[in-house]
This record gives structure tokens, C-alpha cells and sequence, in this order.
């Protein structure tokens, strides 16, 4: 019988070590920590600068995700450190400086810019996505999996903290992310599973030398700490009907294509179901 499935979506504070980036089931890693602690599989979705923008197009976009939730004990949508961190760039032009040709200019722009980020980082915006689109994403992605896979525990997170020389040293966006997500969590009855219990391993300098990433210590605190959030949210999770359909994401659906209406919960986030007998139809 199959096992149940740890979901994690996150940026690379879930699969990158004291050194460098690593496979995602790394064993010091708090993804694969946790879920070995649960006797689960883990599925992680993410990559070095995601957002919960890039958490929510992969919920909607990501084939292998989709097939991962419909055994998903849980998910944990760990990607709020990146929204907090500046982006003197927009993050949409900033991630296009990798498309510029020829590859001389390439080089020269990102040079440029990489000069430019630890000044202009301590004017506090504009940062990697606002607080007002953390929010929005956010409350998608929990409305989405509460409407698909109702009972199953949703934990979003609180930002790292970090001391990199990269980023100037500033992080003043930290607090009006944590509000966002704050707000968002006391609507939706959401669990917060706070990363700054990492604070004294980065400011210490005992995670990476990048002064972003951890250690083998940082990663056992998330771990610790999920798993306590864990425990408590599967106790409070409400029992619901689970869709077992083939799974359903679509984007910009408008039915099914034989008169049906598309679930209310899910029209406003622009997924909907496409097997006619789901529960949700």
C-alpha cells in the first residue's frame, strides 16, 4: 500500500546545505528529516528563489505535483523567506538578466547588478514579491488544497532571518512579509511554522558562509519544529471527503465542457475538477 506523502513547495532553504544546493533526499535536509520521522515519502517542489507566486503556478502547472497530492499527509508551503528579500530589480526583470544575449552582455548586466544589490538593498524595496502578492498566493494555495484535499494539514511559514553580504546585510522587509502571512493565517485557520528559529544558527555564523542557507543545525531545528506543528495540526485537522479523481488542475478552465459549473470555491483561483463523478462537482 502506498505510503502517505510529505508536500513540501519551498525556495532553496529546503534543499541547499552549509556548502551548496543538494539532491532533494539529502538526509540532512529538514524535508527529508521530517518525513523520515513520519515514516512518509517526501515530494518537494522548489527551486533557489522561489516565492509562493512560483508555489502557486507550480500547484497549478506541475504535472508530478499533482500526482504526489492525492497521497499528501500534509504540505508545507515553505517559501516566504524569498518574498522578504530585496529585489532592487523587479523580480520578473531581474530573473530576465539570464536571457539577455549575447553572453558579453549578459556577463557585464549581471555584474552590474550583482555590484549594485548590497547598496541598493537597503532602501527596502522594492523586495522579491510585495506582501499584498505574498497574501494573495498564499490564500490561493490554501483555498485550492482545502477545496481538493480537505483534512489534509496545510502549514505555511514565517521568513528566515539572514546576514549576507549579498543582500547588504538588510533585511527590512522581513516584518511586513511575517504580517502578510500572519494576516492570511488568522483568516484561513492556517498554522505558521516560524523559520526564525534559525535566527541564532545564521547570526552566528555557524549555517553557510553565504549567511542565507543552514547547516546541519538549522535544517534539525525546522525539522524539530514542523513536526510539533505537524503532530498538532493532523490532531485539529477536520475529517473531510477526499477527491480521488484523476487529478484536476487546469488553468483558466471554463467547465467541463458538458454544461457543468465549475466548483465555487475553486472559480476565483481558476482550477477546476475534470472527472464529472468528483466530490467536488
Amino acid at each position: 500500500m502506498p505510503r502517505d506523502a510529505l508536500v513540501v513547495l519551498g525556495d532553496s532553504l529546503t534543499h541547499h546545505d552549509a556548502r551548496r544546493l543538494v539532491p532533494a533526499d539529502d538526509p540532512a535536509l529538514w524535508p527529508v528529516r521530517l518525513a523520515d520521522a513520519l515514516g512518509w515519502d517526501l515530494h518537494l517542489a522548489a527551486r533557489a528563489g522561489w516565492t509562493c507566486r512560483d508555489a502557486w503556478w507550480a500547484l497549478t502547472a506541475d504535472p508530478a505535483l499533482w500526482a504526489a497530492l492525492p497521497r499528501a499527509g500534509a504540505v508545507i508551503v515553505a517559501t516566504s523567506t524569498m518574498d522578504s528579500m530585496p529585489s532592487p530589480l523587479p523580480t520578473t526583470v531581474r530573473e530576465s538578466i539570464r536571457a539577455i544575449r549575447p553572453a558579453r552582455l549578459r556577463r557585464r548586466v549581471r555584474a552590474g547588478y550583482k555590484a549594485a544589490q548590497p547598496h541598493a538593498a537597503r532602501l527596502g524595496r522594492p523586495q522579491a514579491l510585495s506582501p499584498g502578492a505574498t497574501a494573495d498566493h498564499l490564500g490561493r494555495i490554501v483555498t485550492a488544497l482545502r477545496a481538493v484535499r480537505p483534512g489534509t494539514p496545510v502549514i505555511a511559514t514565517l521568513p528566515a532571518t539572514h546576514r549576507s553580504r549579498e543582500y547588504g546585510f538588510a533585511h527590512p522587509a522581513r516584518a511586513r512579509t511575517r504580517r502578510a502571512i500572519e494576516g492570511v493565517a488568522a483568516t484561513h485557520g492556517l498554522p505558521l511554522l516560524d523559520l526564525g528559529v534559525t535566527d541564532d544558527h545564521v547570526r552566528s555564523g555557524r549555517g553557510n558562509p553565504d549567511g542565507i542557507h543552514w547547516g546541519p543545525e538549522g535544517h534539525a531545528l525546522v525539522a524539530d519544529a514542523a513536526r510539533a506543528h505537524l503532530d498538532a495540526a493532523v490532531r485539529l485537522a477536520p475529517l473531510g471527503t477526499v477527491c480521488s479523481a484523476p487529478l484536476w488542475v487546469t488553468i483558466g478552465r471554463v467547465g467541463h465542457g458538458t454544461g457543468a459549473k465549475r466548483p465555487k470555491s475553486l472559480t476565483a483561483f481558476g482550477l477546476q475538477c475534470e472527472a464529472l463523478g468528483c466530490c467536488l462537482c
